[in-house]
């Protein structure tokens, strides 16, 4: 069975004081209306659909996240996946797999695909060294997404990870912002395995 791993994004701060200072100004959406769908369910429900079995787990306090408490969450999920599997990380979640895999060796997988990642963040212990060789072994194949229109991770940021990882394949947008809408940033079409 194919696997596909997927890390959500989150919020990190460097003190309380940040993050009170975020919590007060934050807008939420309408509890009226209906919540808007993200890329995420569609590439979920057609990989379903096809037999892949998916792994979402949902990171501790992603509001406030801390690098350290994602690691122990996440690796609770290791027994779990196997060789050959498919990693997927948007935003922080993006900045958490490249990091980790940084640090970690796993195993053999096939593919990582980094959707809006930063790389500057510095913040809850999320921060990424320049050697990115322990990666690059772990998968077949990298790529890395991000839009020039993105308001939240700056497009400068997956630049610098293009250069770092060489490897890496960049899918560059115009229009997709943080793609926080329902259209995915074609990551399934690249899912050759």
């Amino acid at each position: 069975m194919k696997q596909l791993i997927f890390i959500h994004g989150g919020e990190a701060f460097n003190s309380d004081k940040e993050y009170l200072a975020w919590l007060k100004s934050y807008k939420i959406d309408d509890p009226a209306e209906a919540p808007p769908k993200k890329w995420r369910s569609k590439l979920f429900d057609d990989l379903v659909d096809e037999g892949w079995q998916i792994i979402a787990p949902t990171m501790p306090c992603y509001k406030n996240a801390k690098y350290e408490h994602w690691v122990i969450w996440f690796e609770k999920y290791l027994p779990y996946i196997k060789d050959g599997a498919v990693f997927v990380g948007h935003s922080l979640g993006a900045s958490f797999l490249s990091q980790y895999f940084q640090e970690k060796e796993l195993g053999k997988f096939a593919q990582l695909h980094l959707v809006a990642p930063a790389y500057k963040i510095n913040a809850g212990g999320f921060t990424h060294k320049e050697d990115f060789s322990k990666l690059e072994k772990q998968f077949e194949e990298i790529f890395i997404y991000h839009s020039k229109d993105d308001t939240v991770v700056p497009f400068s940021d997956s630049e610098k990870l293009h250069m770092l990882i060489k490897k890496s394949k960049f899918i560059k947008f115009q229009d997709r912002n943080h793609f926080f809408d329902e259209r995915s940033p074609e990551i399934e079409k690249r899912l050759n395995i």
